[in-house]
């Protein structure tokens, strides 16, 4: 094809022919006089027909013609046939006059001619459009002088016959490095050419003129991988379904489904068509007529479906044909000619449409194919269900090409590390030879390589996505385009036993040589081949890289340093992708000195020396996979400030914050696709600037708290030397230093720099205040620390309360940064573990100078690390938890701002806190006030910290339990049983004629009609109490009141009816503290009836002789004996108490054994209490 032949797109209605006569001068000058069964190279095996079955077509459609000019029907079918076969013959230069002379009757009609000239001009123009895809040159086809004259004969010239439809050749847009561009929802580049199509002689028949109507049938593509083996390498709409099919399922309706997809795509009896796409069945479908069709019984020439695939692999084809098919229900002289065409090659799909075609007014089809699922879909003139009229042009359907699906096209891979990512071999074709794998035949990709300096190529598909389990591919390296078993340098189809390679995946590596260009060959194993992607990856490794080409040979760079090289023959990290840059990378490191700065790296001037753009990237340690992320990269200097003067942009500069004593690994590449192939010269800068920046406890007035028991961290590079700090001996000097300040307990204490400090450091301690401070202690270097012998460390003797100024400084001019620790003994209590119990009521006092912290979050504090002390407490009774912090701030000179918590376990949650609140004593200020109330028997924890000032310092806490009822509008609900009480705060509200103080409420509410007993007996201090009629307040007089009956505790006991209110109040005569009630109610069956009150007169007396005797003689008798009842009132009554008054011995039996202690009770009355 020559240039003058590039052709524009097609419109879908295919406009006029527009014949181009420069062009077509052209082709004609270069045609080579050669017919086109033998071009070569390049001709397709597909055009090489079977000879036997076109001369037998021409011969039996010629007779089928003159049955029916005999007949006297119409001819055109019968034309259109005979026309056809005949040129096909004159296309391939076979002999046919024997049959049909070409100027006998038949050839010289001029319906028969018109159709030889009409295929005649159909087959440039499909030859035409098919030589690209083919990787054939265009070249008309050329004819013998008597078909030449048959040609003139009949009105036209063989320019005639050659000219071409400007339709596009089929290739679709091509992207680079790509895949052709297609539109949304579709999977497939159509294109149009000239109408027309090559009748098949000896295809295999499904349905002829028998009334078959719905009907479908299975073929198989004929794609075999040998005889009888077939071959699943077609792959339909490879960007949707992706399986390997070797069937077909045609319908009689005008479609074709690839039924092997499953579910929607099985069906192939779809009389009603509708639009496409159309998620109902079928799917997979391809439609280039689909309609109601049915093979009709005697209408014209017979109404035929048949298939047959031509050719030999790789390049077969199989074609589906419709011949002279009608309409169901139309009219009776109604024809269509129309054909499917599946090509192995190229996977592409054509539909055929004959100029021999006789619409029938029913007609309303659907043209176009859609995928499984069916998002995916193409149409021909439109994607309706309506299409009455055939098309005006033939429909070709290619999947994307790739770029490089040829050598000559080889895409370029870069010389050292760089991906085609997500290849599909299924929509290459095949060009070339391979030397393993079984691949010759097989779909094929082309990269290119161009050495920039002696190494080793590799190309592989290791580590990368794609081929396992559906495409097993195979890599071979060539030195030269075409690709030949000749030229091949190294193949490869699997690397067994690689722990980095899959089994299925393949490398292949070959040395070349500096400026060599070499070819990759991509192809597939035999019959292993899917729609999975392969990714190919090309890596370098150069002969002689430079000595810093690995990060593990970085070169140490100092501030300062400028570095040039030349990067053309250095390999790349293979893990590069975090930073950019495909070309080649150096590597420096560099250590920040003891201050922390800046570090400025500059590739200024490098694209000056040799116009690559460059990349800088920095990371904490040598990458070691894809993901280590680096700390800065730049690829240039855009969008940052151009820092080179005026100079390109595309300089690379980077400004990394570093630490002291950071160690960073940079690494020097460049972000062009292949720059530094041929020149990769470079320059690079390091600069280092330490922070100078101002100290706030740069002077003593500025002195920051330095708590004992913890670390301070610090930095004197920003400080300068304090003039008015005294030099304390043994030291010389006072260098650059900073401030610090604690508190001391009355222990030792010792300040060192000993630890994470990087410098030559000093130590001096002071007392008094800033403007006239004295030496305790200094020193300069502490030998005896193994990490940095040139630390400092100091001890002295502290004094309670005492502030002390630490300044930490450099010696001499030395900077940098330190940890300074303050060490001491910690309180004993210093851990949760080691809480300290309390009785309550209790006042602690500590120094929390030197305690430390377990961790514990003080939400109230919002603080964390807080020194803390620990007590625990067992409640002893119900009441408010006051923790009292009143006066504790100012109690030192640290002016210790204290916090309270409460927990219940050391690792539990806090309870309670409290920071600064309104203290009942001190009012509103900094110190804590806790209030909480709980119970009797909870155990809990109480921490005491420091806020603010972490010097910490001494406290005072005082903790009790507040009683809840303390007045008595306040009283509590007591009942039976033994309760804690507490008095310790109370007030005293009730009347001072019982002698109670500190007194406590309680309600109580009779449980019995009987006696009851109140009683304080066995509380820890000297109790009494008092009982009053109902609930009211104030109480009135009280009912009972009594002091020291059980040692000196008190108990009452007296009669109630059950319901009956009480208030009981409790306190003590001389005190408060805690003790326990004790309150029980026995029910009286007596009722009221004492022990020897015989007569029941309430008293104990003579009188109570002679009815004791009488009852004693006859004490079972139920009814009152005669001598009892003649001596006592309401005797029956008082009879049925004698158990109450005759069991003198409380033994529960009335006899003999009551009269001594009767007698006993007759002598000694107020002794004789109630039996228990």
């Amino acid at each position: 094809m020559t240039a003058a032949l590039a052709v524009p797109a097609a419109a879908d209605d295919a406009p006029a022919p527009v014949i181009d006569k420069e062009a077509l001068a052209a082709a004609e000058a270069s045609a080579v006089q050669e017919r086109m069964v033998s071009f070569a190279p390049g001709q397709p095996d597909w055009t090489q027909r079977d000879v036997d079955a076109l001369r037998k077509a021409i011969g039996d459609y010629t007779a089928l013609r003159d049955q029916a000019i005999k007949a006297g029907t119409h001819t055109s079918e019968y034309d259109f046939a005979v026309g056809n076969f005949v040129g096909q013959a004159m296309v391939r230069g076979i002999a046919f006059q024997d049959i049909l002379p070409l100027y006998g009757d038949v050839l010289s009609d001029p319906g028969v001619a018109a159709e030889v000239l009409d295929y005649l001009h159909y087959q440039e123009n499909y030859s035409y459009s098919r030589a690209g895809i083919e990787s054939r040159d265009y070249r008309p086809i050329d004819y013998s002088d008597e078909v030449v004259g048959y040609i003139e004969a009949h009105g036209r010239t063989l320019r005639d016959i050659r000219t071409i439809v400007l339709f596009d050749d089929g290739g679709g847009e091509v992207l680079e490095g790509g895949i052709a561009g297609v539109e949304e929802g579709q999977c497939y580049i159509k294109t149009t050419f000239a109408k027309g199509m090559t009748l098949l002689a000896g295809a295999t028949v499904l349905w002829s003129a028998d009334g078959t109507d719905d009907a479908a049938a299975d073929i198989p593509l004929g794609f075999e991988l040998a005889p009888a083996v077939p071959n699943p390498f077609f792959h339909f709409v490879t960007c949707d379904s992706g399986a390997g099919l070797s069937q077909l399922r045609v319908s009689t309706n005008g479609y074709a489904t690839f039924f092997e997809l499953g579910g929607t795509a099985e069906l192939g009896t779809a009389f009603f068509n509708v639009a496409v796409p159309n998620g109902s069945a079928p799917n997979a479908m391809i439609a280039p007529w689909w309609d109601d069709l049915v093979m009709q019984v005697a209408q014209g020439l017979p109404d035929t479906v048949s298939y047959k695939t031509e050719g030999s692999a790789p390049n077969r084809v199989l074609t589906v044909q419709y011949h002279s098919v009608s309409r169901l229900g139309g009219t009776t002289t109604d024809w269509h000619n129309f054909q499917m065409k599946f090509f192995e090659h190229d996977l592409a799909i054509e539909f055929h449409y004959s100029n021999d075609w006789n619409a029938d007014t029913s007609d309303s089809a659907t043209i176009g194919m859609e995928s499984r699922s069916p998002f995916h879909y193409n149409c021909g003139p439109n994607c309706g269900d309506a299409n009455g009229a055939a098309p005006g042009a033939n429909y070709r359907f290619r999947q994307p090409k790739y770029n490089e699906d040829n050598c000559a096209s080889a895409a370029v891979m870069c010389p050292r590390y760089s991906v085609a990512a997500f290849r599909v071999l299924a929509l290459a074709t095949n060009d070339g030879a391979s030397t393993c794998g079984l691949s010759s035949n097989s779909r094929d990709l082309w990269f290119k390589f161009t050495a920039p300096c002696n190494g080793t190529v590799t190309f592989e598909s290791c580590f990368l996505g794609g081929g396992v389990g559906a495409t097993d591919p195979v890599f071979s390296i060539h030195s030269a385009c075409p690709g030949t078993a000749g030229n091949t340098l190294a193949c490869n189809n699997d690397v067994p036993g690689d722990p980095d390679c899959d089994v299925w995946h393949s490398r292949v590596s070959a040395f070349v040589a500096g400026g060599q260009t070499v070819y990759c060959r991509v192809a597939h194993f035999w019959g292993s081949i899917g729609t999975d992607s392969t990714d190919i990856r090309c890596l370098f490794q150069t002969a002689n890289p430079p000595p810093n080409d690995d990060c593990q040979d970085a070169q140490l760079a100092s501030s300062g340093s400028v570095f040039f090289g030349n990067v053309t023959c250095s390999n790349q990290t293979p893990f590069h992708s975090m930073c950019g840059g495909s070309g080649g990378d150096v590597w420096y490191r560099f250590l920040a000195p003891s201050c922390p700065g800046v570090l400025h790296v500059s590739m200024c001037g490098t694209e000056q020396l040799s116009g690559i753009h460059s990349t800088l990237g920095a990371y904490s340690s040598c990458p070691n996979s894809d993901f280590t992320d680096p700390l800065v990269c730049v690829t240039d200097t855009w969008p940052q400030p151009n820092l080179c003067g005026g100079g390109p942009e595309t300089d690379a500069q980077i400004a990394l914050p570093l630490t002291a004593g950071q160690h960073v690994y940079i690494r020097v590449g460049f972000g062009g696709i292949c720059e530094g192939y041929t020149d990769g010269q470079y320059r690079v800068q390091f600069n280092y600037v330490a922070n100078a920046n101002p100290v706030s406890n740069d002077i003593c007035q500025g002195a920051l708290p330095a708590p004992c028991n913890s670390a301070r961290f610090g930095s004197n590079c920003g400080a300068t030397v304090d003039a008015a700090a005294p030099q304390c001996a043994p030291l010389l000097s006072n260098g650059a230093g900073v401030w610090y300040y604690t508190f001391g307990n009355g222990e030792i204490y010792t300040a060192t720099t000993c630890g994470l400090t990087n410098f030559d450091t000093q130590l001096s301690v002071y007392t008094g205040n800033c403007g006239a401070l004295t030496c305790v202690v200094a020193n300069d270097d502490n030998q005896g620390c193994d990490l940095n012998p040139f630390s400092s460390r100091v001890t002295w003797q502290t004094v309670p309360g005492q502030m002390y100024f630490i300044m930490v400084h450099g010696f001499s001019s030395a900077k940098g940064e330190f940890e300074l620790r303050v060490e001491s003994t910690a309180p004993p209590h210093d851990q949760c573990a080691d809480a300290i119990p309390l009785n309550l009521p209790a006042v602690v006092s500590a120094n929390l100078a030197c305690a430390t912290n377990e961790g514990h979050d003080t939400p109230c504090a919002l603080l964390s690390e807080e020194k803390d002390v620990w007590y625990s407490i067992t409640v002893p009774c119900d009441g408010l938890l006051v923790v009292d912090g009143c006066g504790s701030y100012g109690a030192g000179q640290g002016q210790v701002d204290l916090a309270v918590a409460v927990h219940a376990t050391c690792d539990g949650p806090e309870l309670a806190c409290n920071d600064d609140a309104f203290n009942p004593a001190c009012g509103f200020g900094l110190d804590p006030y806790l209030a909480r109330p709980v119970s009797a028997g909870e155990q809990l924890l109480i921490r005491i910290l420091n806020l603010g000032n972490l010097s910490g310092g001494p406290f005072s806490v005082s903790i009790a339990i507040q009683p809840l009822n303390d007045e008595c509008a306040q009283a509590a609900s007591i009942a039976d049983g033994a309760t804690p009480f507490c008095t310790d705060g109370a007030n005293t509200d009730g009347p001072l004629t019982c002698l109670i103080r500190s007194d406590v409420w309680y309600r109580y509410r009779a449980s019995c009609t009987g006696t009851l007993t109140i009683d304080t007996c066995g509380s820890a201090f000297n109790t009494a109490l008092a009982v009053y009629n109902g609930w009211g307040c104030p109480a009135g007089a009280e009912a009972h009141c009594s002091d020291d009956v059980c040692g000196d505790d008190a108990s009452v006991s007296f009669p109630v009816t059950i319901g009956e209110l009480l208030l009981i109040r409790v306190g003590g005569p001389l005190g408060s503290g805690q003790g326990v009630i004790n309150i029980s109610c026995s029910t009286d069956v007596c009722g009221g009836v004492q022990r020897a009150d015989s007569n029941c007169d309430g008293l104990i007396n003579n009188f109570d002789i002679d009815p004791f005797v009488a009852g004693i003689l006859d004490p079972q008798n139920p009814v009152a004996p005669a001598a009892y009842a003649a001596s006592v009132p309401n005797a029956q009554e008082c009879w049925d108490k004698r158990a109450c008054w005759g069991d003198a011995n409380c033994d529960a039996v009335f006899n003999n054994f009551d009269i001594d202690p009767f007698v006993n009770c007759l002598l000694f009355p107020l002794d004789c209490t109630p039996c228990p």
